[in-house]
C-alpha cells in the first residue's frame, strides 16, 4: 500500500461526509448540500507543528487541493489555513 507524506508545511485531511439529509429526514438535493468544510488529519509534513495526526479541523471553504487517493477523497492544504483544532469536551 502506498503512503502520503505531505511536504514542508501542509497537511492531509479525509474530510466529513457531505450531510445529504436534514435532521428531519428530508433528503437534499446535491445543489442544497452544503460543501463540507471539517475533517481528520491523516498525514502532516516535516514542518508542521500546531496539527497533529488524528487532530479534527476546520479550514475555509475553498482552500487547499482535493484529490483522490487510495479511493478516498482527500484535502491537501497549507497547515496556516486550518483554522481550528476540534476537541472532545473534557469534563471537569
Amino acid at each position: 500500500m502506498k503512503t502520503l507524506i505531505p511536504v514542508g508545511n501542509r497537511v492531509a485531511i479525509r474530510m466529513d461526509a457531505v450531510k445529504e439529509e436534514t435532521d428531519s429526514g428530508i433528503v437534499l438535493a446535491p445543489s442544497n448540500q452544503e460543501k463540507q468544510n471539517k475533517g481528520k488529519v491523516i498525514a502532516v509534513g516535516s514542518e508542521v507543528e500546531d496539527v497533529n495526526v488524528g487532530d479534527r479541523v476546520i479550514f475555509p471553504d475553498y482552500s487547499g487541493t482535493s484529490l483522490v487517493y487510495n479511493e478516498e477523497e482527500l484535502l491537501i492544504l497549507n497547515a496556516k489555513e486550518c483554522l481550528a483544532v476540534i476537541k472532545e469536551k473534557q469534563w471537569e
